[in-house]
């Protein structure tokens, strides 16, 4: 799974970017997001760096498409992620963090 993307690659991912995110919105980071962001991102890192030691380029290749994938879908769920929760809190009266401006109140 480190050095060929897949669809459970790709959830691996979009979970962790969404609890990333919910998770620094809600003033709750723990060591739980680094633990998700870390399972999406080093074993594919790592892997880049043994295969290129080793030579073997397939390998390599595959992993830094795997890192490429996590990144970018880590980012992509955390800012659709963001989003909601912002739409979510904006219809929600005395919601944390929302500040209205005099024309919506």
């Amino acid at each position: 799974m480190i050095n060929t993307p897949n669809f459970l690659s790709f959830l691996v991912a979009l979970l962790a970017g969404i609890v990333g995110i919910v998770s620094l919105a809600e003033l709750r980071t723990s060591a739980l997001l680094g633990v998700f962001i870390s399972v999406t991102t080093i074993p594919a890192a790592a892997d880049v760096g043994v295969s290129l030691a080793f030579e073997s380029w397939s390998e390599a290749c595959g992993s830094v498409l795997q890192l490429l994938l996590n990144v970018v879908v880590l980012i992509l769920a955390g800012a659709i992620a963001l989003r909601v929760q912002r739409w979510a809190w904006r219809r929600t009266p005395g919601a944390p963090g929302v500040r209205r401006l005099p024309e919506e109140r």
